[in-house]
């Protein structure tokens, strides 16, 4: 469904926006927001809305239907480094960690993270301290 250039009702129009009770609402939901998501930014303020409002709704679904398996901060932090191609050198480069050797028992499971640790993970990647505790004890100092 190629979308260029509508206005709110008019998008309403075309994919009438409906609580999603099963996949095959949730599919054809997404395909609609994967066509505006492919216009690169180029949406104007009624395609911006009502992209927000299929959001809402495919989030709505997930929310009740997908069961999101909980990391511990270790699991995170080496989902982290895959992802954004980060080496325990890099994390010890930016104070993380103070040696590689830190770094390489903190990873293996052998070392517990400090409070430190932890406020620099935060720090280097972005994210909320709390998400790297999750299941993993802390030290007070390193």
């Amino acid at each position: 469904m190629e979308m260029k250039g509508h206005g709110y009702i008019e998008l309403l129009e075309r994919f009438a926006p409906r609580v999603i009770h099963d996949e095959a609402q949730l599919e054809a939901t997404q395909d609609v927001v994967d066509d505006l998501l492919e216009r690169n930014g180029q949406l104007n303020e009624d395609e911006l809305a009502y992209l927000d409002l299929l959001s809402a709704l495919i989030e709505d679904w997930e929310d009740e239907n997908v069961e999101m398996p909980e990391l511990s901060g270790l699991d995170l932090l080496k989902v982290l480094i895959d992802d954004r191609r980060v080496s325990q050198r890099d994390l010890v480069r930016a104070h993380v960690f103070a040696t590689d050797s830190v770094a390489s028992e903190v990873l293996a499971g052998k070392r517990r993270v400090t409070v430190e640790h932890v406020t620099q993970l935060a720090r280097f990647f972005n994210l909320p301290a709390d998400l790297f505790l999750t299941g993993a004890p802390t030290a007070r100092s390193a």
